[in-house]
């Protein structure tokens, strides 16, 4: 007689938590980063129109202010979760590593 107490392994019908998560952020990375840079193209026409006789380069440089700030507001989230696992000394270290930071104080939280 088999033995009825054997257990088969079950189809996962889910993806792991944390390629959800990362799933999400790159979702969201993605369209701030398309909403984010038509809006500056969008103003860098208004202002070509407006104010610089119909030039590109006011568009171009909206358009890359929009792409900048999107990516910062990625790369800030993207780091969140990386110093969310490590400890906070180190990433007050790497926080503080860059030139942009280095006027500002930044303590560690504590526990």
């Amino acid at each position: 007689m088999a033995d009825s107490s054997e257990t088969r392994p079950v189809a996962r019908a889910t993806k792991p938590v944390s390629e959800a998560l990362l799933n999400e952020k790159w979702d969201r990375a993605i369209s701030s980063m398309i909403i984010k840079s038509s809006l500056g193209l969008s103003f860098g026409v208004v202002f070509s129109v407006l104010l610089f006789k119909r030039r590109a380069w006011p568009a171009w440089v909206g358009l890359g202010f929009g792409a900048g700030r999107a990516w910062e507001e990625a790369d800030g989230m993207f780091m969140s979760a990386f110093c969310d696992v490590t400890s906070p000394e180190f990433c007050l270290a790497e926080i503080q590593s860059f030139p942009a930071a280095s006027a500002v104080a930044l303590t560690a939280p504590k526990a």
